[in-house]
């Protein structure tokens, strides 16, 4: 039985219209919802110009496997944040960066220790590891990546911009 965690992401990048039967598919397939405890997303939901953040309780492992697969695979970046399990991990957060990251796959994803509330934690080893003040910095910095807005392209097939839903 897997352990099962409070988690949320946040996504963002650039989208052909084309893609987003698929993008609905995995989040459905998933579970998720704008909200904690929400009805699931309905296509109609989505909403070009800015970044897309769902959420669910209850999530195995603390992470969206195919939702996390879809937006690498179509370049998607995003933000993960997941709660603690008691005994088997804390709080943390994953983030991979779309279009601008220049690994593949699941290497680009770096992973961050956050409290609860999706802060950045840094412990004295990693501190120690980083060695200067300036690397400390550029980790936290780093770790706060701004995840873009998500943009639907091609608005000539479904999508419509300025904070109306793309039709169902």
């Amino acid at each position: 039985m897997a352990d099962r965690v409070s988690a949320q992401i946040t996504i963002g990048g650039s989208l052909p219209a084309s893609a987003i039967p698929a993008l609905i598919a995995a989040i459905q397939d998933e579970g998720l919802s704008t909200e904690y405890d929400g009805e699931p997303l309905e296509p109609g939901e989505l909403v070009s110009g800015y970044p897309l953040t769902l959420c669910a309780h209850e999530v195995a492992w603390g992470t969206f496997r195919i939702l996390e697969a879809f937006c690498r695979t179509h370049r998607l970046a995003y933000s993960r944040w997941f709660g603690a399990c008691s005994g088997a991990w804390g709080s943390g957060r994953s983030i991979y960066r779309g279009a601008l990251e220049l690994r593949e796959g699941e290497e680009g994803v770096d992973d961050y220790d956050a409290s609860d509330d999706d802060q950045t934690l840094m412990g004295e080893q990693l501190a120690r590891h980083l060695g200067s003040y300036e690397a400390i910095v550029a980790h936290f910095e780093r770790a706060s990546f701004a995840v873009p807005p998500l943009e639907i392209t091609d608005p000539t097939d479904c999508a419509r911009t300025d904070a109306t839903a793309v039709p169902a």
